[in-house]
């Protein structure tokens, strides 16, 4: 996964690996920003809103702070919804894949 951010007037690339860990933190905080929104109206309050950042720089394994990511990605802020989407779809694909992988063959033991 990547992301791009301006920081000192440079766009930066950030990469980040997708790990059952950050699958299942992203799917607790989808699941609390849809409880969040069903009681706020539709509206995403500032707690939910942190939240979200709070994810995506921990998604990113901390290569950039919450403030760098806020004044620095060149987009909606809501994107962090599709990041979490993105986290959880890679899980999923991964285990539908199966372990190891169902395009690859075991390796014999010795």
């Amino acid at each position: 996964m990547k992301i791009i951010l301006v920081i000192d007037n440079k766009p930066c690339e950030f990469y980040a690996s997708v790990t059952a860990r950050k699958g299942r933190d992203a799917y607790a905080l989808k699941k609390k920003i849809v409880a969040s929104l069903t009681e706020n109206n539709s509206e995403y309050t500032s707690e939910i809103m942190d939240d979200m950042t709070a994810f995506v720089v921990e998604a990113f394994d901390r290569q950039f702070t919450a403030q760098q990511f806020l004044d620095g990605y060149q987009g909606w802020f809501f994107d962090c919804q599709q990041i979490i989407d993105a986290i959880m779809n890679d899980v999923t694909e991964a285990l539908n894949q199966g372990f190891p992988p169902k395009n690859q063959e075991p390796k014999p033991e010795k």
